[in-house]
C-alpha cells in the first residue's frame, strides 16, 4: 500500500526545487508512485499521459497536464476538509498549477 504522506512530502519537495535538476527517471518514479494511489481513477490516466509526455519531451503537453492535474488535485483537497492531508493536497495542487503555468511561458 503506498504511503500518501510520504508521497505528498516527496512530490512537494521535488516541485519546489529547480525542475531542470530532476532527472526523467526520478520524475517517472514519482509519477508511478501516484499511479498506485489512483488506479482505476481518471487521474490515473492523466498520470499515464504525463509519463508519455515526459518521455517524448513535449513541454507544452507536460505543462497542460500539470495544470489539469493541479486543478483536479486542488478540487480533491476540498473533499478532504477534515482529512490530515488536506493542506498538503491543496499545496500540491497549487504547486502543480504553478509549474504548469511556468512551463507554458
Amino acid at each position: 500500500m503506498p504511503d500518501l504522506g510520504a508521497d505528498l512530502d516527496l512530490t512537494i519537495a521535488t516541485l519546489q526545487q529547480d525542475l531542470t535538476t530532476v532527472s526523467a527517471s526520478d520524475a517517472l518514479a514519482i509519477i508511478e508512485n501516484w499511479e498506485e494511489h489512483f488506479q482505476g481513477h481518471d487521474l490515473g490516466e492523466d498520470l499515464a499521459q504525463l509519463k508519455r509526455a515526459i518521455n517524448s519531451g513535449d513541454k507544452q503537453v507536460i505543462a497542460e497536464i500539470f495544470t489539469e492535474v493541479g486543478e483536479d488535485t486542488t478540487g480533491e483537497s476540498a473533499s478532504r476538509s477534515v482529512d490530515e492531508y488536506e493542506a498538503k493536497i491543496k499545496q500540491l495542487g497549487n504547486l502543480l498549477i504553478e509549474v504548469g503555468n511556468s512551463l507554458k511561458s
